[in-house]
C-alpha cells in the first residue's frame, strides 16, 4: 500500500485523467426547455389565446350590445304602437266632428223647414182672418146679397150654418135702413194654431152710414174668431164680438 500510492500521484498523465475531465451534463434540462418551447409554438400556431393579451372578446360587452339592441328595438316599437294609438285617436275624433256636423245641418235645416212650414201657415190664417173680417164690416144695401155671399164664402161649420140661416132677413135689413158700412182688419194676431185648427183675434174699424146717420160714425170692434183646415183652405168656423 505504501508503494502505491505514491506511484498513482506521481503519474502525470493519471492525475490528468483524474482530474482535468469535466463532468458530464446532464441532458434532461436542455430537453425539457427544448419541449416548452415547441409547446409555445404549438399555442401560437392554433391561436391559443394569450394570458396577457388585452385583444380578447369580452362577453359582457356583447350582452351590453345586445340589450342596448334589444332596448332600442323597444323604444321604436313603443313609438309606433303610440302613433299608430295617437292617428286612431286622431281619426275617430274626425269621424266624430264630421258626425255631429251633419247631425248638425240635418236638425237645423230641419228646424228651418219646420219654422218655414208654421210661418207659411200662420201667413194664410192671418190673410183668411183679416179677409172675413173685413166682409162682415163692409156692406152696402145696393149690394147686399152679394156682400153676404162673400161672407158665405169664407164660412164653415156653424158659422155657416148660421149666415145660411139669416141671408135673406140680413140682407132685406140692409136695404130697408140703407145701410152702408166699410171697415177693415186694423191688427190681427194667432192666439194659437196648428195644422187643423186656429183662434185668432182681430182688432176691426169701420165707417157705418145709415138713414138716421147719413154722415156716418165710427164704428170700433174687437173680434174672436175660430178657423178650420177644410178641403185645403182656412175658412171662419165661429165669431165672437168681444170687449
Amino acid at each position: 500500500m505504501a508503494a502505491t500510492l505514491p506511484a498513482v500521484a506521481a503519474d502525470p498523465g493519471t492525475a490528468e485523467s483524474v482530474h482535468d475531465d469535466p463532468p458530464e451534463e446532464s441532458t434532461a434540462p436542455t430537453e425539457q426547455v427544448v419541449e416548452s418551447e415547441q409547446l409555445a409554438g404549438h399555442a401560437l400556431d392554433t391561436g391559443a389565446p394569450d394570458a396577457g393579451s388585452t385583444d380578447t372578446d369580452d362577453p359582457t360587452d356583447d350582452d351590453s350590445e345586445g340589450a342596448d339592441s334589444g332596448a332600442s328595438g323597444t323604444v321604436a316599437q313603443s313609438g309606433a304602437e303610440a302613433l299608430g294609438v295617437r292617428r286612431t285617436i286622431y281619426l275617430a275624433a274626425s269621424v266624430t266632428v264630421v258626425m255631429a256636423a251633419i247631425v248638425a245641418a240635418l236638425v237645423l235645416g230641419r228646424t228651418y223647414t219646420t219654422n218655414d212650414a208654421t210661418l207659411a201657415r200662420d201667413s194664410d190664417i192671418t190673410t183668411v182672418a183679416r179677409q172675413v173680417v173685413a166682409n162682415l164690416v163692409t156692406l152696402r144695401h145696393g149690394s147686399a146679397d152679394a156682400d153676404v155671399q162673400r161672407i158665405r164664402d169664407g164660412a164653415t161649420g156653424e158659422f155657416l150654418n148660421q149666415i145660411g140661416d139669416t141671408t135673406g132677413g140680413f140682407a132685406a135689413v140692409l136695404k130697408q135702413g140703407q145701410v152702408d158700412s166699410i171697415g177693415e182688419a186694423d191688427e190681427v194676431a194667432i192666439l194659437s194654431s196648428n195644422d187643423e185648427t186656429a183662434t185668432a183675434i182681430a182688432a176691426v174699424t169701420s165707417q157705418v152710414k145709415n138713414s138716421e146717420a147719413p154722415e156716418g160714425q165710427p164704428r170700433v170692434y174687437r173680434m174672436k174668431l175660430q178657423l178650420a183646415h177644410v178641403g185645403g183652405r182656412w175658412l171662419v168656423s165661429d165669431v165672437e164680438f168681444v170687449s
